[in-house]
């Protein structure tokens, strides 16, 4: 017996615990069938897959049933799905296929009640209304943005944003998402300035695949350009879920604005300035790993729809 199926039942209670945290109330899992149960209480999709006894050390889940809150079938979307996540045998899956598959219910919706957008109006207000930022929130525009910042406000205070995109699959777009240009616009003359300094860099998180998630950190100049610079890109949803000045300006967990802090910056032993970097991460637990604050990982976990 290989050391990945000996260690398969201890992988795969912990997965198991972790899928509980995420989405409390939403798991079931039956250990004599080897049968899990994910209802989403956002979007009221069903998904029930059956985990081959050497699962995650061998082999992959078996997909019996899926379907939206209407109880329309979407096995064959979900197939389809669950195929271009490009699943890696021996690695735990679960959480992938949950959050693609809640994504994809999302998406589905949305083209039945909004055909010129990807994702529905409605669904964007709910999105932004439970992301924890507070009733004094600006309205959010149609394809995703914010209204402009206030006048006066500091270019160079911590601000910290949480992305989400339907999908993030090509090269060229992850290679961009984790190097920003770090180039801010001159209030004076709106010519574009190049800023070094470490102090002021952006660090944060990007999960590719479906859907991407993305989060940014630092000063509110150079993240702000950053997205902007994205959202240049063609996406077929690009959402802004979460923005720390809107928070009362207390940048996630309370307290004075700040920068998040993430786990790739504490174990990186080199200088302060290599540390301060997005690092790119395959799976939504990695995301919430990779996020230090407890209060911080409430904020994420509210903005993305698991709580």
């Amino acid at each position: 017996m290989t050391e990945n199926m000996t260690e398969s039942p201890e992988r795969l209670e912990a997965e198991l615990s972790l899928l509980e945290a995420m989405y409390p109330s939403s798991i079931t899992y039956a250990p004599r069938s080897r049968e899990l149960w994910f209802k989403a209480s956002s979007s009221s999709g069903e998904l029930k897959l059956r985990l081959p006894d050497s699962y995650p050390g061998a082999g992959f889940p078996t997909l019996i049933s899926a379907r939206d809150g209407a109880k329309n079938d979407l096995r064959d979307h979900t197939r389809r799905m669950i195929a271009d996540l490009d699943l890696v045998e021996g690695e735990e899956g679960l959480d992938r296929i949950i959050v693609a598959f809640d994504a994809l219910v999302y998406d589905l919706i949305s083209k039945a009640t909004s055909p010129d957008a990807s994702l529905s109006q409605q669904y964007l207000e709910s999105a932004e209304s439970g992301s924890g930022s507070g009733s004094g929130s600006r309205s959010l525009r149609s394809d995703g943005t914010h209204a402009q910042e206030p006048k006066g406000a500091d270019p160079m205070a911590p601000k910290t944003v949480i992305i989400w995109l339907h999908h993030l699959l090509a090269t060229s777009k992850r290679k961009l998402a984790i190097a920003p240009s770090l180039t801010v616009a001159s209030p004076a003359t709106s010519t574009p300035a190049k800023v070094t300094a470490p102090a002021i860099s952006v660090s944060g998180l990007s999960k590719p695949g479906y859907p991407g998630i993305m989060i940014f950190s630092g000063a509110a100049a150079l993240v702000d350009a950053h997205v902007r610079e994205l959202k240049d890109l063609n996406w077929q949803a690009f959402q802004v879920r979460y923005d720390s000045s809107e928070d009362d300006g207390r940048g996630g967990a309370g307290g004075l604005a700040r920068r998040w802090k993430f786990k790739h910056e504490e174990e990186d032993t080199t200088a302060a300035s290599s540390a301060e970097r997005i690092v790119e991460v395959e799976t939504m637990a990695d995301l919430v790993k990779g996020i230090v604050d407890e209060g911080d990982r409430e904020v994420f976990l509210h903005a993305v729809g698991v709580k």
